[in-house]
């Protein structure tokens, strides 16, 4: 919880010198829909971050993987669901490759193992944070587009830092303190800058343009990339399995992006 605090925090207080005036300027359209820009900003930003970095408490590196696999299969439903978009069998077969990818690397290329994974409450919790990020990509579609990514930024951080605060006062109340440490700044430094600004600003300009269901795909992408990062950083073994994951997931995305896409505005 306090994880998540601070890196909201970092992100608001990083984004003020460059976003504020924007947001100033844009005023007139966050003051005509404010409900649904502050919940869209809250359910991408606190609630995907307090419920990933909850469950994982609970549950092996596997198991997070392998429900990080179901944001397609949620995004599908969703934007069947909310905007009446059929999915084709191009795009089925797309996910099915992604979730093969996915397992593949979650098993360390044995595959037999998914048989004897076991769930616990810690995989429930993914499972939701999972879908909050599912109801974030498809309720992009609704941001208004004179809203500027900048200010959406800055307001969903904004949103994200108020929500975490009872959690994080709560996990004080209970005797859990964290150690600002060199090493604890610098990852919430990184998270700051990287997966927060740098990615959530990419997302909501490319989701709106590519379409949540073809975006979502590319939550499969995560687990490939971050078995070749383990590789790169943490001098982790090269196996073939890896090279395996990464061809078919980019082919399902590759699959899903290259044909019978209809332009999203």
């Amino acid at each position: 919880m306090t994880l998540a605090f601070w890196r909201w925090t970092v992100v608001s207080l990083l984004l003020t010198p460059f976003a504020l005036h924007r947001l100033i300027a844009e005023w007139p359209v966050v003051r005509a829909q404010p409900v649904r820009i502050i919940t869209l900003g809250a359910i991408g930003t606190s609630t995907f971050s307090l419920l990933g970095y909850w469950g994982v408490q609970y549950t092996s590196s596997m198991n997070a993987v392998l429900m990080n696999a179901a944001a397609p299969v949620f995004t599908m439903m969703l934007t069947r669901l909310a905007l009446a978009e059929r999915a084709s069998l191009r795009m089925v077969i797309s996910v099915l490759a992604g979730l093969f990818g996915t397992a593949l690397i979650a098993a360390h290329g044995d595959l037999v193992q998914l048989i004897t994974l076991q769930f616990n409450r810690g995989d429930l919790i993914i499972m939701v944070a999972i879908f909050a990020w599912a109801l974030y990509t498809v309720g992009l579609r609704w941001k208004p587009p004179e809203l500027s990514g900048m200010s959406f930024m800055y307001l969903a951080s904004l949103a994200g830092m108020v929500a975490c605060v009872p959690f994080w006062l709560w996990e004080l109340n209970s005797g859990l303190h964290a150690q600002f440490v060199p090493q604890s700044i610098a990852a919430i430094l990184y998270l700051a800058i990287f997966p927060s600004i740098a990615a959530y600003l990419c997302w909501a300009y490319a989701v709106p343009r590519v379409g949540p269901t073809i975006a979502g795909l590319f939550s499969n992408v995560t687990a490939v990339l971050g078995a070749l990062a383990s590789i790169v950083f943490l001098d982790e073994q090269a196996h073939l399995y890896h090279l395996v994951a990464l061809a078919v997931v980019a082919w399902g995305v590759y699959l899903a992006s290259s044909k019978g896409r209809a332009p999203h505005k």
